[in-house]
């Protein structure tokens, strides 16, 4: 690659701007959709309701996407988790059928009326 090659290159990588540095550390998820969107519920863990005393889970960020999206961060994530060598064949394969299934679902109630909260 001559050095024009590599000019354009870095030129058209993408910068970050972190509009906002916090980093929640989510360790607990629910999945919601929402016609053809898929939101993702991020917790940090279960709290107990003082007023019910029951265990509620606060959710403290949520992230909305179409399923191809979806399809793409959970591909992300179990590469990038493979290369910290922290997923076995189980859970990527749960995440991987997760993903299939909600497109089945999705495709099969397609034109019909949804009730989601």
């Amino acid at each position: 690659m001559n050095e024009t090659q590599t000019t354009r290159a870095e030129s058209q990588r993408p910068w970050f701007r972190y509009e906002d540095t916090a980093a929640l550390h989510a360790t607990q998820f629910a999945i919601n959709t929402m016609d053809e969107t898929i939101v993702l519920e991020c917790s940090t863990g279960f709290v107990m309701d003082d007023q019910t005393g029951r265990p509620v889970l606060p959710i403290d960020g949520r992230i909305a996407m179409e399923a191809e999206t979806a399809r793409a961060l959970g591909e992300l994530l179990i590469s990038v988790a493979d290369e910290l060598e922290c997923v076995d064949q189980e859970c990527r394969d749960a995440l991987l059928g997760a993903v299939a299934m909600h497109d089945k679902v999705s495709r099969a109630t397609q034109g019909l009326p949804r009730f989601d909260d």
